[in-house]
């Protein structure tokens, strides 16, 4: 066995440790990179269940708000000869009408908030322009709430409301809409006066709305729509998904590393032969190879074959008596003589 073909055995268990390190590397890369897109794709429907979530909170607080007035301030005023009415700013003692009051809530509301939420009420048969059914989500959500409705209910219908996530001018935005159905008669009779005036008529004709709508009980009347702007959320979300896909990728590199090494350890026969010295490898008085060390170079040897389809010569020879050759081509020539054999 000679010295150039231990030190391709060496060079080929190198290549054979590097090869399974970057194995291991492509493995981490892309476990990483699933990692991200399930932790995105996550991160984005607990982001679209959260705005679900505040649009549900805003859009019942808003109905409560107007019940609240409609109740103790409409009709408190009522028992005093006063009440609300839709031009309260020409009547003394008169106060804006509930649909009105949740309007201007609305825009107070949708005000003063930072911008982390707007609503208003709407509907297709509304007493003035701004609350109209204005783009296409509101005129989408209507129609799959009219489908809800019912034309005679026996009572208050179990309205599902609906939402969808949009993108305008460059942002997203979470759009919700709820029913704001007639929830009394007196609501009913008011609306429905109203609606067979001339002038609102005219109004909703001029944009495309035919017919007298006369509504029943507990039947669709307006919504509540819902606007969330989903950048402060999403600034939130995208936050911690890099730490999380920092410290993922880090805690998955760092196994992968180890169990690779271990693997590497276990399995390169160039880790092998660093087991043992050199005094258990080689003959102490010539410095030779012994039965360990040929066998350890053999094996090699066989391994190099396999994997780089090498070719190797195995000379076996046997010196009877090594003092002769020392004593007769003296001690320089032996050294140079046992060098080559190694």
């Amino acid at each position: 066995m000679t010295a150039h073909s231990t030190a391709n055995s060496s060079y080929s268990g190198v290549r054979h440790k590097w090869r399974l390190l970057a194995f291991v590397l492509l493995i981490a890369i892309a476990a990483s990179t699933l990692t991200y897109f399930i932790v995105k794709d996550t991160l984005d429907k607990t982001t679209e269940h959260q705005a679900l979530i505040i649009a549900e909170i805003v859009a019942r607080q808003a109905a409560a708000g107007r019940t609240v007035y409609s109740q103790d301030v409409v009709n408190k005023l009522k028992q005093d000869g006063y009440g609300s009415d839709i031009h309260s700013d020409r009547r003394p003692g008169f106060v804006p009408l509930p649909a009105q009051f949740l309007k201007l809530m609305g825009r107070e509301s949708s005000r003063s908030n930072a911008d982390l939420y707007r609503y208003k009420p709407i509907s297709k048969w509304h007493l003035e322009p701004t609350q109209g059914l204005n783009d296409n989500f509101e005129n989408w959500a209507w129609q799959q709430l009219e489908a809800q409705d019912q034309a005679n209910p026996s009572g208050p219908i179990d309205w599902k409301p609906v939402w969808w996530t949009e993108e305008w001018q460059g942002k997203r935005y979470f759009r919700y809409m709820r029913a704001d159905p007639a929830s009394s008669n007196s609501c009913v009779n008011c609306h429905n006066q109203y609606l067979r005036q001339p002038k609102i008529i005219a109004q909703l004709k001029s944009e495309g709305v035919t017919g007298i709508k006369q509504w029943k009980l507990n039947q669709l009347m307006g919504a509540i729509s819902v606007t969330i702007p989903l950048a402060k959320i999403e600034h939130i979300a995208v936050t911690e998904l890099r730490q999380t896909i920092v410290w993922t990728s880090t805690i998955l590199i760092t196994a992968l590393i180890i169990i690779g090494g271990i693997f590497i350890a276990n399995t390169s026969p160039s880790l092998d032969k660093q087991k043992f010295s050199r005094n258990e490898t080689h003959d102490k008085v010539t410095g030779l190879l012994n039965l360990t060390g040929l066998e350890l170079a053999l094996s090699a040897a066989l391994d190099s074959a396999k994997q780089q389809g090498l070719n190797h010569a195995f000379i076996c020879l046997k010196l009877l008596d090594t003092y002769a050759v020392q004593d007769r081509f003296g001690m320089e020539n032996y050294t140079r003589f046992k060098n080559d054999l190694a």
